[in-house]
């Protein structure tokens, strides 16, 4: 009676993690990448939206540049992972020269905050896509998380998140857009 009802326990906790696992890399990764397909376009829309009302001019190199790289986070969302990001970073091209931002400092003042706080939200949401995506990431980020709005430093924290994807996420859409070029297949 004592071995199955331990057999009874072992089968029902196997079959609790497959469960939990098949919920979390199937319809889980599904509704991050639709989130932040979601965020990107509609961060994609509103740098439009400034552009149709002649906040930005159309075919300019800020308004071109910050189309190109939501559009690249935009394809790259299904695919990219954490663990591809870091795979790229650590082994791929190092192409990110910041160069964005520093057509973006050819804007007016009012323009650039507008267009930078629409690139950050879309970065952020990209960052979460990421690290919501990867379970190690979450086991160990979870706690970290509820540290942080428990100590209410979340801008902070959003700014440094910000600082560290950015570059890396420019990297990989780079990298897709210098395959592309060269008639290679993405990764």
């Amino acid at each position: 009676m004592n071995d199955i009802s331990e057999l009874v326990s072992i089968l029902s906790g196997l079959l609790a993690v497959v469960a939990f696992l098949l919920v979390f890399y199937g319809p889980v990764q599904w509704l991050c990448v639709s989130y932040a397909r979601d965020v990107l376009f509609e961060q994609r829309d509103a740098v439009f939206d400034l552009a149709a009302r002649g906040i930005l001019q159309f075919g300019s190199e800020p308004y071109e540049a910050t189309r190109d790289e939501m559009n690249g986070m935009i394809r790259l969302a299904h695919r990219l992972t954490i663990w591809r990001l870091t795979l790229q970073r650590a082994f791929g091209p190092h192409a990110y020269t910041g160069d964005i931002e520093l057509v973006l400092a050819e804007l007016p003042a009012s323009v650039r905050d507008q267009v930078t706080t629409r690139l950050r939200q879309a970065r952020t949401a990209m960052a979460l896509c990421l690290l919501a995506r990867s379970l190690p990431a979450l086991i160990l980020l979870v706690p970290a998380f509820l540290l942080w709005r428990i100590s209410l430093v979340g801008d902070t924290a959003i700014r440094a998140a910000d600082r560290l994807f950015a570059p890396r996420i420019h990297e990989a859409v780079q990298a897709e857009h210098e395959s592309r070029a060269r008639g290679m297949a993405p990764a």
